[in-house]
């Protein structure tokens, strides 16, 4: 690590979940024993976090977990290989790889609510979130979508693109990526 002595100790890896100071220093395990933990997201208070279990069995689940250590606490269970994960203000949201949907949840008192979908396997990949909806990129129809976070239709955004990734958002626009090639109208 960036300046200072070595860590001490053993780093176990299998199934857990990190944290390191942004100027640098010892890794320090937050929780170990999870289900393959993917999709992060912090609100600077709790982190958000997917075990995506098992493919195909919906035993994947999104947790919470203090950023000051302690034990998690499930927000949702019975995922179908949750991938992504972003949070808002008063809601965490996801996406299930395996079935195409898209959650949320209040991020005190779990009461997961589908807002999209299931579309299928690779439908729901990557999310990120404004005030007023959940965007999200079709690894399998290789759109770009919306769906309102009060939920209602979801609306594609886009001609399709050759497998779209992961996204971003800003005020006016959603950036994403695409593996391939790709001729896409304007829409």
């Amino acid at each position: 690590h960036e300046g200072g002595a070595a860590c001490q100790g053993t780093l176990n890896n299998t199934g857990s979940v990190w944290s390191v100071p942004l100027g640098g220093g010892c890794p320090k395990q937050m929780i170990g024993n999870q289900a393959a933990p993917h999709g992060m997201a912090s609100d600077g208070t709790n982190l958000f976090y997917a075990n995506q279990g098992t493919f195909n069995a919906n035993n994947g689940s999104i947790q919470r977990i203090p950023i000051g250590g302690g034990s998690a606490t499930p927000i949702a269970t019975g995922q179908a290989f949750p991938l992504d994960i972003a949070v808002d203000g008063a809601n965490v949201y996801w996406t299930n790889s395996a079935d195409g949907s898209v959650w949320k949840s209040d991020k005190t008192t779990p009461n997961p609510i589908k807002l999209a979908g299931p579309g299928g396997l690779n439908h729901a990949r990557f999310l990120r979130v404004d005030a007023t909806n959940v965007y999200f990129t079709d690894g399998v129809g290789g759109v770009v979508n919306r769906v309102p976070i009060a939920g209602g239709s979801v609306v594609a955004m886009t001609t399709p693109v050759t497998l779209p990734g992961h996204l971003a958002i800003d005020s006016t626009n959603a950036y994403y990526a695409s593996r391939g090639q790709t001729t896409a109208a304007m829409m």
